[in-house]
């Protein structure tokens, strides 16, 4: 797009550049001098708005496209977020024993966790606009599946933790930081797209 912006800002200024380089070199003497100047000079308005009209219209359409991409995009960033969030909740949750105990047994709801998991399998992979964006999205999905098994093997021990508690709660906040970096990775690629920078 900034090729297209430049191109056409050379393009122009070489014809202003010939009209007032031939205007010095060749100044009207009479009459018809001035009429062949005006003349030229439609002539060059003409080249100018040729070029820059397909060029605009070029430009607004490739923002339309970026704006629709971007969207879906956006969409598909928040639902890793959301999951980022659920998952939060949960690694904050089994920092120690009893406030782990207290979350499964009252804010614990793995229907909202199989609802996030069913979204991230359903997003058209195919419609991420950037290598990276793919890469992020299979990345943040895996780690996402991989914290939701932990959670859950939280969620069944909650009574009676056994000698691998701090065992699992590393694994999960292993889990924890590599989603959070993946989920960070999709945002920055959607803010890249909405800005119009190829990454």
């Amino acid at each position: 797009m900034t090729y297209l912006k430049g191109g056409c800002l050379v393009a122009i200024g070489v014809l202003i550049g010939m009209l007032i380089t031939g205007f010095v070199k060749w100044p009207p003497q009479q009459s018809s001098d001035w009429a062949a100047w005006m003349q030229a000079i439609g002539a060059i308005v003409g080249i100018a708005i040729a070029i820059a009209i397909p060029a605009w219209q070029q430009l607004i359409s490739q923002r339309r496209e970026r704006v629709v991409a971007a969207s879906g995009f956006r969409a598909t960033t928040q639902v890793a977020k959301i999951g980022l969030d659920l998952v939060r909740d949960a690694v904050n949750a089994v920092e120690n024993i009893n406030d782990a105990w207290l979350y499964f047994q009252n804010d614990f709801h793995d229907a909202h966790f199989s609802q996030v998991a069913d979204l991230l399998s359903t997003a058209n992979i195919h419609a991420l606009p950037t290598q990276k964006a793919v890469i992020s999205y299979v990345d943040a999905r895996r780690h996402y599946g991989e914290c939701v098994d932990r959670i859950r093997i939280f969620a069944r021990q909650c009574l009676a933790p056994g000698d691998q508690y701090e065992y699992d709660r590393d694994m999960l906040q292993e889990s924890f930081v590599n989603l959070a970096s993946d989920v960070n990775a999709l945002i920055n690629q959607c803010t890249l797209l909405e800005r119009g920078v190829s990454s």
